[in-house]
């Protein structure tokens, strides 16, 4: 994911939220020909949340710029691409899922229940290796709602 605000730019990886500020390449001793004028977007930030980089974008802005009309240009600019993005995007963690509190506390009350009766000697019970059979079954026979 990549989001354009102002002078600057929001990107992803699987980590963090990287705020990278354009900068044009000026002539310089090491620098090629060919490079100078050119953009270059490079990173000024590490943020963990979206709502952190957003934070840090203005606050550059006011550290960087001396002329009180350019900073107020600069952060109308930012409000309104601010105003533009629809939902705040999130790093996905594909080793993870979200569930409601609810579903969190019945799927401990389920497992606490069945390390009981497992405690207590069910799989024991000459229906268990049955059961385990059929619901293996399912299992094969469901999608396991995994996009691999």
């Amino acid at each position: 994911m990549e989001i354009t605000v102002g002078d600057y730019k929001v990107r992803t990886d699987s980590l963090q939220f990287i705020v990278e500020g354009r900068t044009i390449i000026q002539e310089g001793r090491l620098t090629k020909a060919e490079n100078v004028g050119k953009e270059r977007w490079q990173p000024v930030a590490y943020c963990t949340k979206f709502e952190d980089a957003l934070k840090f974008i203005p606050q550059k802005v006011f550290r960087d710029n001396d002329d009180i009309n350019i900073i107020k240009e600069k952060l109308e600019q930012i409000q309104a691409d601010i105003k533009a993005i629809k939902e705040i995007p999130q790093i996905e963690n594909k080793d993870s899922v979200t569930i409601t509190k609810e579903e969190y506390n019945s799927l401990l009350e389920s497992d606490n229940k069945l390390t009981a009766l497992e405690g207590a000697g069910v799989d024991n019970w000459e229906g268990y290796d049955y059961a385990m059979e059929m619901l293996r079954e399912d299992e094969e026979d469901e999608p396991t709602g995994t996009n691999e």
